[in-house]
C-alpha cells in the first residue's frame, strides 16, 4: 500500500498538468459484495490504466499484452505497478501457458473482493469507435466462478472519452456503466462454454458502446472534431478541482456527434466551414466566448505569466527532454507519444526529486529538504496558471473574431436543441 501511495502522489501531481479535467460519472454505485472486472475501452495506450486507480484511490491490477514483459527492465517496472502479462495466440502458442500465473494472481485478487482492469478490445487503436472485443474478460469471469469456485463476480463497463488523444491540456470523460452480474450466465456456461463467452462478450460490447462517443470516419481533423471544438468555445470550467463528477459534458458532446453521424457533411453550412478555417478554429480556442477581455489585456497577461511559466518549467527540463528524446528516437507509433510524455515525466521527475533530497539532505540536513520541496512547489505554481498563459499566448489576436466564434458555436448548438 505504501508503494501505491508513493506513485499515487506523483500521478496526482503529473496527470492534472497534462490533462485539464477528468469528468466522472457512475451510472450506479459499484457493487461491494463481490470482485469486479472493469472492462475498459483502450484508445490511448497505457494512459487508459492511469485513471481507475486515481478514481478508486487504490491499486488495481491490470492485464496487458504479454510481449512487452520479455524485456527484463520493463518486466521489473510493470509488475511493481500492478501490471500482469496476458499472452495471445499471436505471441506464440508456447507463451499461453504463462497466462496461468497471471490468472492465478487475478483469482487471488477476486477472492479478496478485489478489482482487475481489462481492455477487452485486445489492442489500443486511436479511433473513436469501439473495436471488436476479445473473449478474455468473459472467460476470466466465468472460469473464476465455475472452475475456481467463486461465489460472486461483476463486470463493470468503463469508457474513457478523450477530447483529443495527443493534445496537451485536453479533457477526459470517464463513465462507468451498470454492473453486469456474471452469475446470470452460469446456466448457459454449463450448457455450452463458448456460447456463454460469446453472450457475455456481446453484452459487454453493447454497454461499452453506450458509454463511448463513437465518431464515424474519425480523424484528428475531421468535421465532427471541428464541430466539437466549436461546441467547446463557450465552455470555461470554473470548478478548480481536477476530478469532477459531472455527466453534462459527455451528454452534450455525444448528442452532437450522434447528430453529425446521422447527417454527415451537410449538417453544417458552407459558411460555417469557411469561417472555421479563416479564424483558425482549433482545440486551443476552447472557452474563448467566455473570456471577455480585450486583445491588449491578453497581451499584458501573456507578458506577466511568461516568466512564471519559464521558471516553473525549469525543474521539468531534464525529464521533459529525456521523454522527448525517447519519442523522437525510439518510439515509432504515435499512439504511445502521450503515454511516454506523462509516464516519462512522472518517473524521471520523481527520481530527480529523490536525488535532490538525498544530495541536499546529506549536505544540509533537514534544511536541505527545502530544496526539492521548493522545486516541487515551483512546478505546481506553473500547473495552476498554465491555462491562463496558454489561452493568452495563443488567442490574444483571435479575440477580434469573437463574433465569428459565436456564429460557429451557435450553429452546432442548434443541431442538438
Amino acid at each position: 500500500m505504501l508503494w501505491f501511495r508513493y506513485w499515487e502522489f506523483w500521478m496526482r501531481s503529473v496527470v492534472p498538468i497534462w490533462f485539464r479535467k477528468l469528468y466522472i460519472h457512475f451510472e450506479e454505485d459499484l457493487p461491494t459484495d463481490g470482485p469486479i472486472i472493469f472492462a475498459c475501452t483502450h484508445p490511448n495506450s497505457a494512459l487508459d490504466y492511469f485513471f481507475l486507480p486515481l478514481i478508486l484511490r487504490n491499486g488495481v491490477s491490470v492485464l496487458v499484452r504479454g510481449d512487452i514483459f520479455r524485456n527484463p527492465i520493463l518486466n521489473f517496472i510493470f509488475r511493481r505497478i500492478w501490471m500482469l502479462p496476458v499472452f495471445r495466440f499471436r505471441d506464440g502458442y508456447s507463451s499461453l501457458k504463462d497466462n496461468a500465473t497471471s490468472f492465478g494472481a487475478c483469482y487471488e485478487e477476486f477472492d479478496n473482493h478485489g478489482h482487475v482492469l481489462i481492455f477487452p478490445e485486445g489492442a489500443s487503436v486511436q479511433h473513436k469507435t469501439v473495436q471488436p472485443l476479445q473473449k478474455g474478460s468473459a472467460r476470466l469471469a466465468l472460469n473464476y466462478l465455475e472452475k475456481h469456485g467463486g461465489d460472486k463476480m461483476y463486470i463493470v463497463p468503463m469508457a474513457n472519452n478523450y477530447s483529443r488523444y495527443r493534445q496537451f491540456r485536453s479533457t477526459i470523460a470517464t463513465r462507468f456503466g451498470k454492473a453486469i452480474d456474471v452469475n446470470e450466465y452460469r446456466d448457459l456456461y454449463r450448457e455450452n462454454e463458448n456460447k456463454a463467452f460469446q453472450k457475455l462478450t456481446s453484452d459487454i460490447a453493447v454497454e461499452l458502446k453506450r458509454h463511448f462517443i463513437e465518431v464515424n470516419n474519425y480523424s484528428d481533423d475531421c468535421l465532427t472534431e471541428k464541430a466539437l471544438m466549436a461546441l467547446r468555445l463557450d465552455r470555461l470550467e470554473e470548478r478548480s478541482e481536477f476530478y469532477i463528477e459531472d455527466d453534462t459534458v459527455f451528454q452534450s458532446e455525444r448528442a452532437l456527434v450522434e447528430k453529425l453521424n446521422d447527417l454527415g457533411e451537410d449538417a453544417l453550412s458552407a459558411e460555417w466551414k469557411e469561417t472555421a478555417i479563416r479564424v483558425g478554429l482549433d482545440q486551443r480556442t476552447e472557452g474563448i466566448l467566455k473570456h471577455q477581455y480585450s486583445k491588449d489585456v491578453y497581451w499584458v497577461q501573456r507578458a506577466i505569466l511568461a516568466p512564471i511559466m519559464l521558471i516553473s518549467f525549469i525543474p521539468s527540463l531534464l525529464p521533459h527532454y529525456i521523454s522527448q528524446w525517447l519519442i523522437d528516437n525510439k518510439i515509432k507509433d504515435i499512439i504511445f507519444y502521450t503515454t511516454i510524455h506523462i509516464a516519462g515525466n512522472l518517473i524521471l521527475y520523481s527520481f530527480q526529486t529523490i536525488i535532490l533530497a538525498i544530495v541536499f539532505g546529506s549536505l544540509f540536513g533537514w534544511m536541505g529538504l527545502l530544496v526539492p520541496l521548493t522545486v516541487y512547489l515551483i512546478s505546481k505554481i506553473g500547473g495552476e496558471v498554465v491555462d491562463e498563459f496558454l489561452f493568452a499566448h495563443y488567442n490574444w489576436k483571435k479575440v477580434a473574431y469573437r463574433d465569428d466564434f459565436k456564429m460557429l458555436n451557435e450553429e452546432v448548438k442548434a443541431l442538438i436543441r
